[in-house]
């Protein structure tokens, strides 16, 4: 449980120190709503009932979550490719073995 939190603290702080993708992952989703949302609004208003941006909002947060899932992911393979996984578990069966 100790190797998850060292990885989850080193994503938090990459994430923190990343300017960019903070104001990207608030700025995208926040984008999409106001664009499409409004933007499609009247038309789907006149098509039928209900509003736009609420048929839209649960499609954004899905895509935001799935979006930062895949990037954390891709964050994993490139720690595998430079050998800092193996080093975290090694450090994981030198500890148990002790």
């Amino acid at each position: 449980m100790n190797a998850i939190y060292i990885l989850w603290l080193r994503e938090v702080k990459r994430y923190v120190r990343s300017r960019v993708q903070i104001i990207f992952s608030l700025a995208q989703p926040t984008f999409y709503l106001l664009a499409f949302g409004f933007g499609f609004g009247p038309v789907f208003e006149k098509a039928g009932e209900g509003s736009y941006l609420q048929f839209l909002a649960p499609g954004v947060v899905g895509m935001t979550v799935l979006l930062s899932s895949m990037f954390s992911g891709i964050a994993v393979l490139w720690d595998r490719q430079f050998g800092f996984l193996k080093e975290l578990w090694l450090r994981r069966c030198r500890e148990s073995i002790s």
